[in-house]
C-alpha cells in the first residue's frame, strides 16, 4: 500500500523502511523473510487471490529494528532473500541484546549492512515513552536521528 501510493505519501517507491518495535522488529524480518525478492505470496499461501497491490514489491528498501531482533539459532535463506540495509537499536539493559550478538554476525557474514547503536541502562521496550511522560531514559531518544541519518544514507545510492 505503501508503494502503491508513494507519491501520496511524497516519497519515492524505492524508498520505503519499516520500523518494528520488540515482536514488531520480528514482523518487519518475516516480510523480509517472505516477500522479498522473487518470492510471492501464493508460495506461501496458495489459495490467495492476487490483486493489484501484489505488483508491488512486499519487503523494505531500509529496515529499522528496534529491539526486536529474531531469535538466536533463527536462520533465513538468503538465496531467496533480499535482506535491506538494517539499523539496530537496543538498550544495554534489554534480553534482546543476546539475541542481537548473533544476529548481526549472521548478518555480517552474508554481506547485509547492519549498523548497531546501544545505550547504556535502558531496559526493554523505551522507545517513544517519553510521548508519555516518561523521561527515565532520554538517551535512548537518539535512536531517532540516528535512524534519520541511516536512512538518508541508504537513500542516497537509491536516487531516480
Amino acid at each position: 500500500m505503501i508503494r502503491k501510493n508513494a507519491s501520496r505519501y511524497r516519497i519515492k517507491e524505492n524508498q520505503v523502511a519499516f520500523t518494528g518495535f520488540s515482536n514488531g522488529g520480528l514482523t518487519g524480518e518475516e516480510c523480509i523473510r517472505y516477500y522479498s525478492g522473487n518470492q510471492k505470496v501464493t508460495d506461501h499461501f496458495p489459495g490467495y487471490v492476487p490483486d493489484e497491490l501484489d505488483e508491488y514489491r512486499g519487503a523494505p528498501d531500509a529496515f529499522l529494528c528496534v529491539y526486536g531482533p529474531r531469535w538466536e539459532g533463527r536462520e533465513i535463506d538468503y538465496t531467496k532473500v533480499v535482506y535491506p540495509p538494517v539499523l539496530f537499536a537496543v538498550g544495554m539493559e534489554d534480553k534482546a541484546l543476546d539475541n542481537l550478538h548473533w544476529v548481526y554476525r549472521d548478518l555480517l557474514s552474508h554481506g547485509i549492512r547492519a549498523e548497531v547503536h546501544t545505550f547504556t541502562g535502558v531496559p526493554h521496550g523505551q522507545a517513544g515513552v517519553s510521548v508519555f511522560g516518561n523521561y527515565d531514559y532520554p538517551n535512548f531518544e537518539l535512536w531517532l536521528p540516528l535512524a534519520d541519518a541511516f536512512m538518508q544514507r541508504i537513500y542516497q545510492n537509491n536516487r531516480r
